[in-house]
Parts: C-alpha cells; sequence; structure tokens
C-alpha cells in the first residue's frame, strides 16, 4: 500500500488512473501492482505463492520464484546486475516489493517452458488469449536486460537474459542474427538510409518533450547526433530524412519533428503528439 500511494520507503510516486479504462494502451506498471494487491486480497495468499501454486510449478519451473528479497540458496545461483559503466549494482542486485512487475527470477531455460506452454496454448493461456502469429516481451530491471520473441504456431522462439544495463543492445544483436539464419520475418531487420542533416536543424529540436498524461521526452544533441532519453539511460536517433529519425536497436519509437502552426515544435511518435515544453 505505501508503494501504491507513493509514501515512504516507496520511492516511486503514487499510482492513480488518470486514463479511462479501455480508451488506449499504456504500458503500465503499477496497472500490474494493483493486480498483485488484488489476487493477494482475493487469495489471502502473498502473490509468490499464488504464482507458484499456478503456474510456476505447474509448468516445471523449479528454480524460478517471485522471491523478494532472494533468499540465500537462490542467491547462490543468481548472476550480479551491472550497471552501464561496468560497475555492480550494490548490493549485487536490486529487492523488489513490486513482485508483479518487477519481481520474477527465472533463466531461459524456464522461462521457454512458460513460452512454449503459451505456442501449446495449454496450461498459461488460451488460444485466443494468445492473439498474433508471433508474440514478445523485454524485461528491464536495473542492471539487468531481456528480451524473448517466438512463434505462436511453429514452436520456434528464442530468448536471451543479460546482466547489464547495456545488455539490450546484445539480446537485440542476437535475435536479429537469428531471425536472418532462420527466416523470422516479423523479426528481421529493417533497412534504412541514414541521410546527413545539418547542425542547426538538430539543434532547432533540442528540447524536452511531454505527452498529455504520459511520459516527457529529452532530447538532445551529443557528438553531432540527435539523442532521446525517458528516465535514465538515452538512446541515438538515425535520421532518415531530416524531420524523421529512428533507434537502429528499436528501444525508442520511430520520432518525427513538425512544426506546429502556432511555431511551436512537436514530436510525433507511436501515435502521440507532444508538445515541447517552454524553457
Amino acid at each position: 500500500m505505501q508503494l501504491l500511494d507513493g509514501k515512504p520507503p516507496a520511492n516511486t510516486e503514487a499510482v492513480r488512473v488518470n486514463k479511462a479504462p479501455g480508451s488506449g494502451f499504456r504500458y503500465s506498471g503499477g496497472g500490474y501492482e494493483v493486480m498483485q494487491l488484488l489476487v493477494e486480497d482475493v487469495t489471502g495468499k502473498r502473490f509468490d505463492e499464488v504464482a507458484r501454486e499456478l503456474i510456476l510449478d505447474p509448468l516445471g519451473m523449479r528454480r524460478s520464484a517471485y522471491e523478494q528479497p532472494l533468499g540465500e540458496e537462490r542467491a547462490r545461483n543468481a548472476a550480479s546486475a551491472y550497471r552501464g559503466d561496468g560497475k555492480a549494482i550494490a548490493g549485487r542486485w536490486h529487492t523488489y516489493p513490486e513482485k508483479t512487475a518487477a519481481g520474477l527470477w527465472t533463466t531461459p531455460s524456464e522461462l521457454a517452458l512458460f513460452v512454449m506452454e503459451i505456442q501449446k496454448s495449454g496450461k498459461a493461456l488460451r488460444r485466443e488469449t494468445a492473439g498474433r502469429a508471433s508474440f514478445s516481451h523485454g524485461g528491464a530491471n536495473e542492471g539487468y536486460r531481456c528480451q524473448y520473441f517466438a512463434y505462436r504456431d511453429s514452436g520456434e522462439g528464442a530468448i536471451v537474459m543479460t546482466n547489464g544495463d547495456n545488455g539490450g543492445d546484445l539480446a537485440s544483436e542476437i535475435l536479429r542474427a537469428i531471425a536472418v539464419e532462420y527466416g523470422w520475418v516479423n523479426y528481421l531487420p529493417k533497412e534504412r538510409t541514414v541521410v546527413p542533416v545539418d547542425a542547426a536543424v538538430l539543434a532547432s529540436y533540442v528540447g524536452d518533450y511531454a505527452f498529455p498524461g504520459g511520459p516527457v521526452v529529452r532530447i538532445r544533441v551529443k557528438d553531432g547526433q540527435l539523442t532521446s532519453a525517458v528516465g535514465i539511460g538515452s538512446v541515438v536517433l538515425l535520421a532518415e530524412a531530416p524531420d524523421s529519425f529512428f533507434d537502429m536497436d528499436e528501444h525508442a519509437p520511430a520520432t518525427k519533428f513538425v512544426k506546429a502552426v502556432d511555431g511551436t515544435m512537436e514530436l510525433h511518435a507511436d501515435g502521440g503528439v507532444a508538445k515541447r515544453k517552454i524553457p
């Protein structure tokens, strides 16, 4: 409850509804924390116990756990987390009370059991729930970056887990290489031509752009290249046109800068429009 209300010792803001349910998609770790509380209230059990009873044990995921903090036995086999500069996280890793959003400890082989269950449309998810012909998801806690991709019907898939903040680039590179080797059309890298953009044009895009009810995107120029950042870390944006940019590793969506009729600069990305904040 302290976490959901944003009260100490929580280090994040309160989780509150600020968008009408069903009105659009938004990635919501906070929403999963509401779900965690709901499950615990209804069952009278801790979420980690419910997850083991309903998912982990039935799928044979014996080495996986929503164990926060991690016990001594599992800690002996856990990979330590590292920041982008190569320095180890103090205490080897963080402990997350946000079990549903950030608390799963697992291995690539055991996560594969869950992915294969989705493919079989058995215990984990019904076929109509599984959705498209392919599915994927990424994982990112401080010091860890992971990614999986799988086809629903063919049984093909791959899982990459890393223990570093820069591991997302490595995971993406490995998955792209697999996609090329095995002809995974849904994951084949897109080929684009990078065009030069005048330094003055790049400078005209610099600023903080706020999406309505959403994140603030910080656009900067570093070493002659445009960068984009939301929260910690940043990515380099490459130009395919003077006003259109992309991130080679697709951590950031395709981005377009548009001058509004009132002369202000807008950032268009992911179907949304962000206005540049006045300093």
